[in-house]
C-alpha cells in the first residue's frame, strides 16, 4: 500500500471512530444539564419536570426510579467524559501528524489504536449503564430503553440506506 492508500484508510476508520464517538455523546449528553458533581436543586427540578432529559419522559419513572436514574446518569457521566476528552486529545494529536509533510505511519497507527482503545472503553461504559438503568425498571421501561438506545447506537437500520450510501462513496470502490 502507498501512502495515498494508508491515509484514505485511516480517514476511514477516523470518520468510523468518530461517528461510533458522535453518536455516544449524544446518546450520553442529551441536554442534560451541569456536568457531575454536587446536584443543584434546579438541575433536580428540571430533570423531575422532563425538561431536561427526554428518556426520563419516555420511561414514565417513578419517583424513587428517578433517583436511581439521576444517581446513575450522574456516575456514568462522570466516567465517560474523561474518555471523550482524551479522545478528542488523541485526535488532536492525530491530526498534527497526518499534516506533517512526511507523517510517521508508526505514530498514526499508535494514535488509530489508541483511539479505538478508547472507543471500546466508551462502549463498554455504555452497556454497563445501560444494564444498570435496566436493574431497576418494569419490563414497559427495559423495552422503551432499549429501543431509545437502539435508535440512537444504530442509526441506520435499513440495509438499503447503507448500501445507497456506499454506491455514492467513490472511496470504497
Amino acid at each position: 500500500m502507498n501512502n495515498k492508500n494508508i491515509l484514505l484508510w485511516v480517514f476511514i476508520i477516523i470518520s468510523v471512530i468518530s461517528t461510533s464517538a458522535l453518536v455516544t455523546l449524544v446518546v450520553v449528553k442529551p441536554n442534560l444539564g451541569p456536568p457531575p458533581g454536587p446536584v443543584t436543586q434546579d438541575f433536580n427540578d428540571n430533570m423531575h419536570q422532563g425538561g431536561r432529559d427526554v428518556l426520563i419522559d419516555k420511561l414514565n419513572l417513578t419517583d424513587e426510579q428517578f433517583e436511581y436514574f439521576r444517581a446513575e446518569k450522574l456516575n456514568h457521566l462522570a466516567l465517560v467524559e474523561p474518555i471523550f476528552d482524551t479522545i478528542m486529545m488523541v485526535r488532536q494529536s492525530l491530526f498534527t501528524e497526518l499534516q506533517q509533510e512526511n507523517p510517521d505511519t508508526m505514530k498514526v497507527d499508535e494514535y488509530v489504536e489508541k483511539i479505538a482503545s478508547l472507543e471500546r472503553d466508551l462502549q463498554m461504559e455504555t452497556v454497563h449503564h445501560m444494564l444498570s438503568l435496566k436493574s431497576f425498571l418494569d419490563p414497559v421501561q427495559v423495552d422503551s430503553l432499549f429501543a431509545f438506545f437502539e435508535r440512537r447506537m444504530i442509526p441506520m437500520h435499513n440495509a438499503g440506506h447503507r448500501q445507497k450510501g456506499r454506491k455514492n462513496n467513490k472511496h470504497c470502490h
